[in-house]
């Protein structure tokens, strides 16, 4: 697969969503222009502003868990559309193509995080969906950007209802201890990538460092593709 996609980006026969025929890159130029990008925004929660900041007030004024945020694109047409045939339709294609964005948006930072740590499924949905959708999105976006992926430092061991169902106060009752640290895969990290495909109120992303970080953590940025504006 990832021969694959280093090939896709450097010889693609054509364009990936409009088809027509191009001699390089990904996608053709005006398809590229008119995807959703979320800039500016939030550098902490990646809330889209109107006008070039770092930080909303929000962030300021009741600090995330987290350090960073990169959410490249919001969620709406096209990147929806890919988001959902890949999470739901097992379209490979898509999922290809929404990490060589990510990779092709990503500015990397001078502190080079040790490791992506995928949002976990609880065994349950794994078995029901077949695959886990942020380990198949990092398997890609690790080779490309060259950090290592962990998908055993943490586990989910609880099964909740879909988070998009649900309105925000009840996102957190909803996850409250849903996840731990794997006792037979412990390992020591400073800094940590959470990777996942969507990114709403970040309740899933909290949650989870609340546990990471009770190992020592320092720092957890946060990674997905798009970021859900209520």
């Amino acid at each position: 697969m990832i021969k694959r996609i280093i090939k896709a980006i450097f010889y693609p026969p054509c364009c990936f969503i409009c088809e027509q025929p191009i001699d390089h890159s990904l996608i053709c130029q005006d398809c590229y222009q008119s995807l959703p990008f979320n800039h500016p925004c939030c550098d902490i929660c990646a809330t889209p502003f109107s006008e070039n900041q770092q930080t909303c007030g929000e962030c300021i004024n009741e600090p995330k868990i987290w350090e960073k945020a990169w959410i490249p694109f919001i969620y709406k047409p096209p990147i929806d559309y890919f988001i959902k045939q890949m999470k739901f339709n097992a379209n490979f294609t898509y999922l290809e193509l929404l990490s060589v964005l990510f990779y092709l948006t990503y500015h990397q930072s001078k502190n080079k995080p040790e490791v992506i740590i995928p949002v976990p499924l609880h065994s349950s949905r794994l078995s029901q969906r077949g695959y886990n959708q942020s380990l198949e999105l990092a398997k890609i976006i690790s080779h490309l950007l060259d950090i290592p992926i962990d998908n055993h430092f943490i586990m989910r061991i609880k099964a909740t209802t879909a988070q998009s169902n649900l309105k925000q106060k009840v996102r957190l009752i909803n996850l409250k201890n849903s996840f731990k640290i794997n006792p037979k895969h412990q390992k020591k990290y400073q800094h940590v990538i959470i990777l996942d495909d969507v990114v709403t109120t970040g309740t899933t992303m909290t949650e989870i460092i609340k546990v990471i970080k009770k190992q020592g953590v320092q720092r957890c940025d946060i990674w997905a593709i798009a970021k859900v504006v209520i």
